[in-house]
C-alpha cells in the first residue's frame, strides 16, 4: 500500500475537519497536534520518507495542506480534553525508528507471528523488511496450513509490487495460485470461505490472485494480457463484492 497522511498548518482548518459540534453518537472529535523540527525532517528525508507542503499545487490552497509519506512514526506525548468539545493528542516525530521498532519486535515476538510483523512493516512502507518476515514463516513455522502458505505468498507479492519488483510479484502470485488449485482438488481444505479482497486478513481467492496478476501486467504496460487476466478473474471463485 502506498499512501499519504494529510495534515494542515492551520488550526482553524483542523477544527473544521474535526467538527466538534456535529459528533456522531459513539465517536469523539480529536485534534492531532504534531511536533517536529528540521533535524528530524532531514533525517526522515535521508531515510526516503518524503513530505511536502502542497498549498501551491492544491485546488484548496487555503487548507495549507502538508502531506507525509507513509512510514513516519509518531510518538504520543499527551492526550487531554479541550474546552471546545475536542480531544487534543500531542504527537512527536520519532526519527529513531530502527532501534525503537527493534525493541518493539522483541516485545511482540512472544505474542505475535512473523506474519503480523510483516504486515506492520508493510504498512510502514518497509517493504523489503516485510518480505523478510513473511519468508521467515516458511523456515521457522512448522505445520503451516496450505491456505496459510498461499496467503503468505500473496502478501509477499503485495510487498514486492509496492517495491516495484513486478516479476517477483508475479512469481509469488503464481505460487499462491498453484496452492489454491491444489486446495480446490483436496478434501482436506475444500470448504474455504473467501471474503472480499479488501477485507482485513482476507484469504486470497483464485479471483483475487488472477486479478492481481492482471494488475502486474497492466503496470508493465502489457495491456492485452492484463485485460485477458481481468476477464479470467471474473470467471473464478471469489466474493460477490469483488466482482
Amino acid at each position: 500500500m502506498k499512501g499519504f497522511l494529510s495534515t494542515t498548518t492551520n488550526s482553524d482548518v483542523a477544527n473544521m475537519f474535526a467538527d466538534p459540534n456535529n459528533i456522531v453518537m459513539g465517536n469523539e472529535s480529536v485534534i492531532f497536534e504534531m511536533h517536529l523540527d528540521d533535524t528530524q525532517l532531514n533525517e526522515m528525508i535521508r531515510m526516503k520518507r518524503p513530505y511536502a507542503n502542497i498549498s501551491m499545487e492544491s485546488d484548496h490552497g487555503d487548507e495549507n495542506e502538508v502531506l507525509f509519506f507513509m512510514g513516519f512514526v509518531w510518538c504520543i506525548k499527551s492526550v487531554e480534553p479541550t474546552s471546545d468539545n475536542n480531544w487534543k493528542v500531542e504527537l512527536e516525530l520519532s526519527a529513531d525508528i530502527a532501534s525503537q521498532m527493534s525493541n518493539h519486535f522483541k516485545e511482540w515476538k512472544s505474542e505475535s507471528t512473523y506474519f503480523t510483523l510483516g504486515k506492520i512493516l508493510h504498512e510502514l512502507g518497509e517493504y523489503t523488511n516485510a518480505i523478510n518476515f513473511y519468508k521467515r514463516m516458511f523456515t521457522e513455522s512448522s505445520n503451516l496450513l496450505e491456505r496459510t502458505r498461499a496467503s503468505i505468498y500473496h502478501h509477499i507479492a503485495k510487498s514486492e509490487y509496492a517495491n516495484g519488483s513486478y516479476q517477483s510479484t508475479y512469481d509469488n502470485l503464481e505460487q499462491a495460485e498453484k496452492i489454491l488449485e491444489n486446495i480446490s482438488k483436496s478434501n482436506d481444505e475444500i470448504n474455504l470461505h473467501f471474503r472480499s479482497i479488501y477485507a482485513e486478513d482476507a484469504e486470497p481467492s483464485p479471483m483475487c490472485i488472477t486479478m492481481n496478476m492482471g494488475l502486474v501486467h497492466r503496470q508493465m504496460n502489457n495491456y492485452e494480457q492484463a485485460r485477458h487476466l481481468f476477464n479470467e478473474a471474473l470467471q473464478k471463485h471469489g466474493s460477490t463484492t469483488d466482482k
